[in-house]
């Protein structure tokens, strides 16, 4: 118990080492409908919980995602890291 208290697991060393979340064991397809996660692309006009569609997979950890507001129309186009979004169904 001490070593899981310590970070000291398999757990924590694939996913702490690389600062990876779970999200990234899981399938982003092209097309998938995502949600932001975080706040900090406030200034290109992104808010959490927003919206977007991925439209490139540039490998395991960046993809290329279009973000709409309510109407859907689109705001901002460009790479995210997986651990700033989240996969929707």
């Amino acid at each position: 118990m001490d070593a899981f208290r310590k970070g000291n697991t398999t757990h924590n060393s694939i996913f702490g080492i690389y600062g990876l979340k779970e999200n990234c064991m899981k399938k982003i397809s092209l097309y998938q409908k995502v949600k932001l996660i975080t706040n900090k692309y406030i200034d290109e006009g992104l808010k959490k919980d927003m919206i977007g569609i991925v439209l490139e997979k540039y490998n395991d950890e960046y993809f290329e995602i279009e973000w709409h507001d309510n109407r859907g129309n689109s705001i901002a186009c460009f790479a995210f890291h997986i651990n700033d979004f989240e996969a929707i169904n």
